[in-house]
């Protein structure tokens, strides 16, 4: 029997705000970080093909890499990054921890 997925929101991260409590930093300085870089913020890609790639190299984790990876995640309540309304790779992370959870 699959039991309901508990919700992680995704919240904007700002750089010298305190982060609320049980909210992660998603961004690319952290482990989690999404290095396929923004045209808009020099890089290479757009949005869609750096969530494309981030999600590529998620999924050609092993399971249990993946699991180990996630594994500080699954406490969170939100995943800050992106500004809301925006595709970010945290919802990449939510959709594989709320998988896995599913799962278990």
């Amino acid at each position: 029997m699959k039991t309901m997925s508990r919700q992680i929101a995704r919240i904007r991260f700002v750089r010298g705000e305190k982060l609320p409590p049980g909210a992660r930093c998603v961004t690319r300085i952290s482990r989690w970080g999404n290095k396929y870089k923004l045209i808009e913020h020099g890089g290479e890609y757009t949005r869609e093909q750096s969530i494309a790639l981030f999600r590529a190299d998620v999924e050609a984790m092993t399971p249990e890499y993946r699991q180990q990876w996630l594994a500080p995640l699954r406490t969170a309540t939100a995943l800050a990054c992106c500004a809301p309304g925006l595709l970010c790779h945290a919802d990449v992370l939510i959709e594989f921890l709320q998988n896995e959870e599913e799962q278990s």
